[in-house]
């Protein structure tokens, strides 16, 4: 029996590939041993040392299997290198992912189970038990496949349409892992009288997928709380389980149960620090509830644990910092105001000290950002602008390198101050993105579907330009359209360069209005081609039409 199962092997890997992901190269090399001794060919068995080399390697080869070290250099994790290839399509469905460590703490542990890859493998390795386990997750994977491929293409209509469907789960090896699998996709479509059969054929004994899909059913069916009771009935029997945590949460979030919601949500990001949506969910709650120091304290958790490869590093640092100015805008006394003022700069230090060089500009320029919206709150406009400016300019022949969560922190900031050019831009460029996280796709779609706001930028822009062209034959009326246009946005640059401008034809270099407009302009971090126009503004170039911002792109 020993030899058919080794023949079986043998046969199975040598149609495979692999890639060992171990920044120890005595580890790695150990692994690839292994590999080749349950019958993988040497030359289709990879090892590198680094996420960068791993990045390098998955960009030009298509790999069965890889096997990443959980502990990586630079505080990575395997599971936020797997969700990195994931998220830049460089893995597909097709590619199975192990996480491999020595590490079997309570936190590794909870960080797995509540991340993309479920596949965990402890340190030493027994060569049986790799050649098992990888066989196991080859099957699983495929099962989980097929429960796509049936979801996405068929209506699910039928008893023996959804028997299919769960038949799957039953061929699995770890039927839990693709139950949980099932019930996560059928959520994601909601899917919910499927959803509902699903649970109540399931074979499985009670595991934290199927406790959540049962407790999703009674509440969209308003048994809501049976739902609450559920989840916390297994959370008393087993009070490390994270998705329950997580799904008692919004549960209670939705019953207006903020304290108690709090509570929990804390509980779990302290249980998976590397976590960045649990952190955000406790931060979301404290700020609600005024919470200063707890807010704080999931700050310094967040900002200690971002990881050097984590796309959405920005997205959390911005979704934190707008859970500190709804704090903000609660507190009615002076010290717990300056307290958070204090302890947001520890937290922007903080995040400064474990981000890359790369990424120093994008954190530089959201705190410009954050300063504006600060001071807008305290209708210091003129000096946000200052920092809108700040934020951008930096950035103006590469607007589309900016981060999608900035780009929409951007563009709420320029409409606001009627900074056409800039928003227009901006929409441009978000409109030739396609990939989003869950949060930052619902600020963009709300931004491109948002016709009032389309309206007001159109029409302001028409204005703009037509002011622009009247100035070349009327600076007189080109006045009154300037003025016009900054009385609705007193804070529009291209308006105030404008009526510079005519003032200056017009020869009221010595008007008051002239000097204020002159004075700011020259406090402002202009964009190049406004900058370089405004310097040689003199009664000899004073009939120079003003240029566009900048060059345009591409």
């Amino acid at each position: 029996m020993m030899v058919d199962r080794f023949n079986t092997t043998q046969k199975s890997f040598s149609r495979l590939r692999f890639l060992i992901v171990d920044d120890s190269k005595t580890a790695a090399t150990l692994i690839k041993h292994q590999l080749i001794a349950l019958g993988a060919p040497h030359e289709r068995v990879d090892t590198v040392n680094s996420f960068q080399d791993a990045i390098k390697k998955v960009e030009v080869c298509f790999y069965d299997v890889l096997l990443i070290d959980y502990h990586l250099e630079q505080r990575i994790n395997g599971n936020e290198l797997a969700i990195l290839l994931m998220r830049r399509k460089l893995l597909t469905s097709k590619s199975s992912v192990i996480l491999v460590s020595s590490d079997s703490s309570q936190q590794t542990v909870l960080t797995v189970i509540s991340g993309e890859v479920q596949h965990f493998i402890k340190k030493p390795i027994k060569t049986e038990d790799l050649g098992k386990k990888i066989l196991n997750v080859q099957k699983d994977n495929w099962c989980t496949r097929q429960i796509e491929t049936l979801i996405t293409k068929r209506a699910l209509a039928t008893e023996s349409e959804m028997n299919q469907l769960l038949s799957f789960t039953q061929q699995a090896t770890s039927k839990n892992l693709v139950e949980n699998t099932l019930f996560n996709i059928l959520e994601q479509h909601k899917l919910w009288p499927q959803l509902h059969y699903a649970v109540n054929r399931s074979q499985t004994p009670p595991h934290m997928g199927k406790v959540c899909a049962q407790a999703t059913c009674d509440f969209v069916q308003g048994n809501k709380q049976k739902a609450i009771d559920t989840l916390e009935e297994y959370l008393a029997e087993h009070p490390l389980a994270p998705k329950i945590m997580d799904r008692l949460t919004s549960f209670l979030v939705k019953e207006s149960k903020f304290h108690d919601a709090l509570i929990l949500a804390v509980r779990v990001a302290d249980l998976t620090p590397s976590i960045g949506y649990r952190e955000i969910t406790a931060a979301q709650l404290a700020a609600k509830l005024g919470k200063v120091a707890t807010l704080t304290k999931i700050g310094h958790s967040l900002a200690s644990n971002l990881s050097v490869i984590d796309v959405s590093w920005i997205t959390n640092v911005i979704q934190y910092c707008h859970c500190v100015q709804e704090c903000y805008s609660k507190l009615t006394d002076d010290e717990n105001k300056n307290k958070l003022v204090s302890n947001t700069a520890n937290f922007f230090q903080l995040v400064s000290d474990h981000i890359t060089p790369a990424r120093q500009p994008f954190l530089l320029s959201y705190q410009h950002l954050y300063s504006a919206q600060f001071l807008l709150a305290d209708k210091k406009e003129s000096e946000a602008k200052k920092h809108l400016y700040e934020a951008v300019v930096p950035f103006q022949d590469k607007l589309d390198t900016l981060p999608s969560s900035l780009v929409i922190e951007i563009i709420s900031l320029g409409d606001y101050f009627g900074e056409t050019w800039l928003s227009n831009d901006l929409i441009k460029i978000l409109a030739l993105r396609d990939r989003f996280d869950t949060e930052i796709k619902k600020a963009v779609e709300s931004v491109q579907s948002d016709t009032t706001r389309k309206e007001v930028i159109s029409r302001l822009s028409e204005q703009l330009y037509e002011a622009k062209i009247i100035s070349e034959q009327d600076t007189t009326k080109a006045e009154q359209q300037f003025k016009a246009i900054l009385e609705h946005f007193p804070n529009c640059t291209e308006a105030q360069l404008g009526l510079f401008q005519v003032l200056s034809i017009q020869g009221k270099q010595h008007d008051a209005l002239y000097q204020t407009l002159k004075e700011d302009l020259k406090t402002l971090k202009l964009p190049s081609n406004w900058q370089s126009w405004f310097e040689v503004q003199s009664p000899d170039l004073q009939y120079d039409t003003l240029p566009d911002p900048v060059d345009t792109q591409g």
